[in-house]
């Protein structure tokens, strides 16, 4: 045996092995410190409880299903890394406070146009906005802010408080859509 040739020339398995074994570590260090703010995609949460709402205003009562995100970390995700959104269908962001006219809502990472509309405590509707979508890298998101102080608000498609003249002055209540649709035509 020539011990004037490196590991590689004899064929020995080690080197090999030593460096598949470095690439490996090299890629696992890589996934784990990708930040997750980076990410062009967030992944959308799922397993949210659910609840029946009515959206009503001015002769207009239109029934919608949404999801209840009602902790920190529920309410940071929202909708984003959502692809769709089913029509009639959104998202109601609970707090145990009344949230400040300044507090807004931001759409980094979210890859949908939503409405929103910000609520009292009756289920008043205090503000609407649309808000466009935000694939930015890092914070150069904007914030809705609604100018008036909250305690929940309800994200749609984009277009669906227009589209069904749903707007300030509205409310939206907990109700099946049966008796939604009957709030209009009552018998």
């Amino acid at each position: 045996m020539d011990r004037n040739k490196s590991a590689s020339e004899r064929g020995d398995g080690r080197v090999k092995s030593l460096r598949i074994g470095s690439s490996l570590v090299v890629l696992i260090l890589l996934a784990a410190c990708k930040s997750p703010g980076l990410s062009a995609a967030p992944e959308a949460q799922s397993g949210l409880t659910t609840i029946d709402l009515c959206v009503m205003s001015q002769g207009s009562a239109v029934p919608v299903h949404a999801e209840v995100a009602r902790s920190w970390s529920e309410r940071r995700i929202g909708l984003m890394g959502r692809k769709h959104l089913e029509p009639a269908h959104g998202m109601l962001f609970l707090y145990d406070d009344e949230r400040a006219a300044n507090q807004g809502f931001w759409m980094k990472g979210t890859l949908i146009p939503l409405d929103i509309a910000y609520l009292g405590r009756d289920g008043e509707i205090l503000a609407v906005q649309t808000m466009a979508p935000c694939r930015e890298v890092g914070r150069d998101c904007p914030t809705y802010s609604p100018g008036v102080r909250y305690w929940s608000a309800l994200e749609t498609n984009a277009g669906f408080f227009d589209q069904h003249l749903i707007e300030k002055g509205g409310s939206v209540k907990e109700m099946s859509p049966g008796q939604c649709r009957q709030t209009l035509n009552p018998g």
